[in-house]
């Protein structure tokens, strides 16, 4: 409310101070910000303990996004009107700003890996014969993306967007390789759905699984494919696939790389340093070189040897 205080000595020498309040934008701004914060919760925690569904999770991640983005334009409204009318709330519009900012990040780095990353949501470190699916489709709803041949204009942009993207071969015989790549589908805590082998020709396994994202727990599904090249060693092949969006703003991509690292790292027995590996998707010494692991074939005692098929024997 807008107050005239009058000041002066004595009856005759009175003079109006004009006191103009509080922000009412300042406030909104403060109370927007902080109620986009347990949106955000309620969509990861309901999403990763299967609570909603994708659907109902893209709806919410919406209206968080929403109360964030308000937030934001309802403190910079203040901000003005602070600055031209002298009104008081100057910290609860910053409070409300940054409270905006912080769940806004996630959309506006969205926004920002759809103008750097190619359009694809489907990435192979093999293009010329990718790894094939067999359950992925069986597993997703008739709204999601369907699994398909990969089309030449996508192998065309792959190859320029993510020309490092490819298999790796390691000097370590067949059943060594499974098990360090076992193992490292188990730490990631994915869903392993089928593992299938075929002796015709060259020995081949392939392991389909289901992958989660960090933050709201949102589903892709992966193949790797093992390949045993007699005396060369044994080729690993891998590929991602989202099951939502015609873009996947380089997560398959950066999920196999990072995979394939991984597994390499353990094959060689090196330390990871995870926290720098989560930031910037690999791992990276204190003197900024890449990491140099002399080959040690020693695989730990307690990887989970793999279960045979007998569907597939």
């Amino acid at each position: 409310m807008k107050q005239i205080l009058f000041s002066g000595h004595g009856a005759f020498t009175r003079r109006a101070h004009y006191d103009p309040g509080l922000s009412r934008s300042a406030y909104w701004s403060m109370w927007l910000g902080i109620m986009s914060w347990p949106l955000f919760v309620l969509t990861a925690v309901g999403r990763r303990f299967r609570l909603l569904d994708d659907v109902q999770s893209f709806v919410l991640m919406g209206a968080t996004f929403v109360t964030a983005v308000l937030a934001m334009v309802v403190a910079l409204i203040a901000f003005r009107s602070i600055w031209l009318r002298g009104q008081k709330g100057l910290r609860r519009a910053i409070e409300g700003f940054l409270m905006g900012l912080s769940v806004a990040l996630f959309p506006l780095a969205g926004a920002l890996a759809v103008l750097v990353y190619p359009t694809l949501n489907d990435v192979s470190t093999d293009l010329a014969v990718p790894p094939h699916f067999t359950e992925a489709q069986k597993l997703r709803d008739p709204r999601m993306n369907t699994i398909r041949r990969l089309a030449g204009e996508d192998r065309l942009l792959q190859r320029e967007a993510y020309p490092g993207l490819v298999g790796k071969v390691w000097q370590f015989e067949l059943d060594t390789v499974l098990r360090a790549v076992e193992a490292e589908v188990a730490q990631r805590d994915w869903k392993l759905v089928k593992r299938s082998q075929s002796d015709i020709g060259t020995p081949t396994i392939s392991l389909e699984a289901v992958s989660r994202s960090l933050v709201f727990a949102f589903e892709d599904d992966v193949v790797i494919r093992l390949e045993e090249l007699d005396e060369a060693g044994v080729k690993v092949d891998m590929r991602s696939s989202s099951r939502w969006g015609k873009h996947d703003l380089g997560a398959n991509a950066r999920r196999i790389e990072v995979f394939l690292d991984d597994v390499e790292l353990r094959l060689q027995g090196a330390p990871r340093e995870s926290i720098i590996r989560f930031v910037f998707g690999r791992d990276v010494p204190s003197n900024g070189t890449r990491l140099n692991v002399p080959v040690t074939p020693d695989i730990p005692s307690n990887v989970p040897r793999p279960k045979p098929d007998p569907g597939q024997q």
